[in-house]
């Protein structure tokens, strides 16, 4: 018997502990390089990327690099730049030259040596980390951030206007083990000047602290264990999730909906791609007393669970179809039938007597010529029957099904620069459901599209790369929403479908689109990364609502602007006494 179990432990380890080839860790879904990819799909010079399921490892990142590497004749000057930068980055090779000179590994034998050395490092364009391990077995990174910079917030519904200054700490690590085991985390820790303004940061505002209007500061997490061998991988995460075909954001999962904690399946090849992910969403929290114990209370929150199947087939380099099933549940243990990876979510949730709330998504991508990619989705919230998708707007009745469409095209230029055109329609209660608690969000947060149901879309962005990592997007929306009808308090006085939270009891009223409150604005979106040396990061990120109908929504303005340096913490010493530096940090 012990004989046995060393030969098959002896087997297992040669199977999967292979020597390392390229890291398995998983890339935050916000990282820059994810859209870079998405322009050279654009452009033809990628077949197989998968911009509509994100993250992905960094092996799976890298070999769409090297694909370009072996193209990269084909590349304007400004993308070959981009794409050294970016192997650079991502190479397991170059990460072994890294460890020799980090900023607390390769001192010499001097001070003043050393000083220099570590000088040259921060100038450079190396990666700089601040610890490397990196042998046969283990690849390991450690690396530490801080920031100083502005944020400026105008509401008019809180009277609000007010800039002041932001700053943050940040330690990110990530690594391999064996070829197989990943694991990445950055943690961030925020802190503002005045009271209540995290609240408008698109990630910091949705953690427990950020959304408090009394907060000046909070902590915001990303985290990813993985398991990958060959085309199989088993992650389990809390961060950002993003599905669906998107311009402005996707239907199926946007980013910035939230982080929440997620286990997902993927079975990829170069035709097919299956995901199974099954979620914990959050939900309020109340004081009730235990039973039995007078005078002692427990703080409890329903249980809120999420789960999607998605199915995406490839069968030619110019054009990609998907199905997803997503479904939300509450109050309730995890159920077993939603977690068999073959059964269908819709079987499953008739069989549990027919109370969570499962959306269908089809979406595809078709490039008919180089530098031009069309795409498009159709959501179908409580498909009933088939023609529920074909009978328009205004003619469906509240027991029927809903539905949401998107279409838009992304359009190359040769100067790397991409211009993104989409409309986009969502029917009145879409994302919502008659049980509270099986509505789309994460914590009051929409998972699909912020401006939720009873809603359209006009959305047209242009996207300019530069070198050094530099990038400027400029986005313009204009959006019209039928709001539900509130009296002075806010209390409910007719549901129009308009909120997610507000859903349908059934019946046989029509749904209209644009009932009820009508709110029209426009959006306006800037964003900026500029990267002069590697390691000294310049960002900005400003967002206007400019409101033309309806006083529900007030204008909204927000701005955050800085600068961010990746090196040791020691040289905060160092640099508080240089002139007009100090007021950074």
């Amino acid at each position: 018997m012990t004989r046995n179990f060393i030969i098959f432990s002896a087997l297992l380890f040669t199977l999967f502990f292979t020597p390392l080839q390229a890291q398995v860790s998983l890339v935050p879904a916000k990282h820059q390089v994810y859209e870079w990819l998405h322009m050279q799909r654009v452009k033809g010079n990628l077949n197989q990327y998968s911009y509509e399921s994100l993250p992905l490892t960094r092996k799976q990142i890298l070999s769409e690099l090297y694909e370009l590497e072996e193209k990269s004749e084909k590349l304007s000057g400004i993308d070959q730049q981009l794409l050294k930068w970016y192997i650079q980055e991502f190479s397991p090779e170059q990460l072994r030259k890294d460890k020799e000179d980090t900023y607390l590994q390769g001192w010499d034998d001097t001070i003043k040596s050393s000083i220099k050395r570590k000088a040259n490092l921060f100038l450079s364009n190396r990666e700089p980390h601040l610890f490397v391990i990196h042998n046969d077995s283990i690849q390991w990174t450690v690396d530490y951030m801080f920031s100083g910079g502005r944020l400026f917030v105008r509401d008019d519904s809180e009277d609000l206007n007010k800039v002041n200054a932001l700053s943050y700490k940040a330690l990110r690590t990530y690594g391999t083990v064996f070829g197989v085991l990943g694991g990445h985390l950055e943690v961030f820790n925020p802190s503002v000047g005045s009271e209540g303004l995290l609240r408008y940061h698109p990630e910091w505002g949705q953690t427990f602290d950020g959304r408090r209007p009394n907060t000046l500061s909070t902590l915001y997490a990303e985290a990813y264990a993985t398991i990958q061998y060959k085309n199989l991988g088993l992650h389990v995460g809390n961060g950002d999730l993003k599905y669906g075909t998107r311009g402005s954001e996707a239907m199926i999962l946007r980013q910035d909906a939230g982080n929440f904690d997620w286990i997902r399946f993927n079975f990829d090849t170069k035709y097919l791609q299956y995901t199974f992910i099954h979620g914990a969403l959050k939900a309020p929290t109340v004081n009730v007393e235990v039973e039995g114990f007078p005078g002692v209370f427990s703080r409890i929150s329903p249980d809120r669970w999420f789960a999607l199947r998605r199915i995406q087939i490839t069968p030619a380099p110019w054009i990609s179809m998907a199905f997803t099933e997503s479904l939300i549940y509450s109050n309730r243990p995890i159920e077993l039938s939603y977690l068999n990876p073959l059964l269908p979510l819709r079987f499953g949730e008739y069989e549990t007597n027919d109370k969570d709330n499962p959306i269908w998504f089809f979406d595809g991508t078709l490039r008919p010529i180089r530098n031009l990619e069309l795409y498009a989705t159709i959501g179908i919230d409580d498909l009933l029957k088939w023609s529920d998708i074909f009978k328009p707007t205004g003619k469906r009745a509240s027991e029927d099904g809903v539905v949401s469409y998107q279409a838009g095209f992304q359009l190359s230029l040769p100067t790397a620069t991409i211009i993104n055109a989409e409309a986009s329609i969502i029917d009145p209660y879409f994302y919502a459901h008659w049980q509270r608690f099986n509505a789309y969000d994460e914590f009051g947060s929409p998972l699909g599209p912020e401006r939720g149901p009873n809603s359209r879309e006009f959305f047209v962005s242009v996207r300019q790369w530069l070198p050094w990592r530099t990038y400027i997007d400029v986005a313009l929306g204009k959006v019209k929403k039928g709001m539900n009808l509130v009296d002075a308090n806010g209390n409910l006085i007719e549901d129009v479908g308009g909120d997610i939270f507000e859903g349908q009891n059934g019946g046989t009223d029509t749904v209209r689109l644009f009932a009820g409150d009508i709110h029209e604005w426009y959006q306006v979106d800037v964003k900026l990364e500029f990267e002069p040396i590697r390691g000294i990061q310049f960002f900005g990120a400003y967002s206007q609502r400019i409101m033309q109908t309806g006083q529900q929504l007030p204008d909204l303005n927000y701005l955050h602007a800085g600068v961010e340096f990746n090196f040791y913490p020691g040289a905060l010493f160092g640099l508080a006494k240089i002139p007009y530096v100090n007021v950074l940090f």
